[in-house]
Order: C-alpha cells, then sequence, then structure tokens
C-alpha cells in the first residue's frame, strides 16, 4: 500500500498508517493501538481516510519547501 494510505477506526476515529497497522492486526481482532482506547478492532472496522491523507500529503510538501528553503539561506551564507 501507499505510504501516504491512512486508515481509521470507523466508530472511535483514531487513524493509522495503512501499512502498520495491517501488519499489527494481521487476520486477528486486537485492542486498539491508542492510547486508552481499549475497544477491539480488526481489519474490517477500518476504512480509507482520504481526507487525512491529502493533509498528510499537504504537510510533508511544506516540511520539504521549508527545507529547500533552509539549505539555500545556508548556502547564501559567505564567510
Amino acid at each position: 500500500s501507499s505510504p501516504l494510505m491512512r486508515l481509521s477506526r470507523k466508530l472511535c476515529g483514531h487513524a493509522y498508517d495503512a501499512t502498520s497497522i495491517r501488519e499489527f492486526l494481521g487476520r486477528s481482532s486486537r485492542e486498539c493501538p491508542a492510547t486508552g482506547c481499549r475497544k477491539q478492532i480488526t481489519l474490517s472496522d477500518l476504512e480509507q481516510d482520504k481526507e487525512l491523507a491529502k493533509r498528510a500529503t499537504r504537510r510533508r510538501m511544506r516540511e520539504r519547501e521549508e527545507e529547500d528553503r533552509d539549505s539555500i539561506d545556508d548556502e547564501e551564507i559567505i564567510e
């Protein structure tokens, strides 16, 4: 799955990285890994969270732009 794909639990709204939660759950029911949430979840309880994936993509793009600006600023320093 894509590293930008996110899955959310339909009932409690906790969100997970798709690859990580699939590895965590396997084929069984397990306790939600979110701190304090003790609900049992299975893969069928999860759905793709497209809005969260979009927000994560936009944030990553902003972080890269900031890194690019910082590296340009570093190059402009003349000693």
